[in-house]
């Protein structure tokens, strides 16, 4: 099994949300396994685009709208299924089933295992950035 299919089958394991496409508000710095960085990639035909800031939306979106939708990484999948604070849906969507924050990060651990363990962000400096900035914030007291 390729690792795009080993992929869209752990997607598949997912429980099905309705969205009612609202959560645009939702969408900023994003970290994902390297081979669902370079799926965006490979879809757009640019480099993944980065963020200078937490404070901004996601490179992704446009006229609030996912433009990778189909090839969403895994944790953009997870938001509005997962039932813990900050990660249920604002606008009333509920998923078929909630999963535990203990699931979603099982599923997190299997994305980047299948990506090879490596781990990329839409923050520029990466990861440590992303940490550093947001160790900073409001958000973190």
């Amino acid at each position: 099994m390729t690792i795009e299919e080993r992929l869209e089958a752990l997607y598949a394991e997912l429980p099905h949300l309705e969205c009612k496409g609202l959560c645009a508000d939702s969408c900023g710095a994003i970290s994902m396994g390297l081979h669902e960085a370079r799926r965006i990639e490979r879809i757009t035909g640019e480099p993944l685009a980065l963020m200078a800031t937490l404070a901004e939306n996601c490179p992704y979106l446009e006229a609030e709208r996912c433009t990778v939708y189909d090839v969403r990484p895994l944790v953009c999948r997870l938001w509005g299924i997962v039932d813990a604070p900050g990660l249920r849906c604002d606008h009333g969507c509920a998923p078929e089933r909630w999963l535990s924050h203990t699931e979603a990060l099982t599923y997190v651990r299997r994305s980047l295992a299948i990506s090879g363990g490596k781990e990329v962000t839409t923050i520029r400096g990466g990861l440590a950035e992303a940490d550093r900035q947001y160790r900073s914030s409001p958000h973190a007291r």
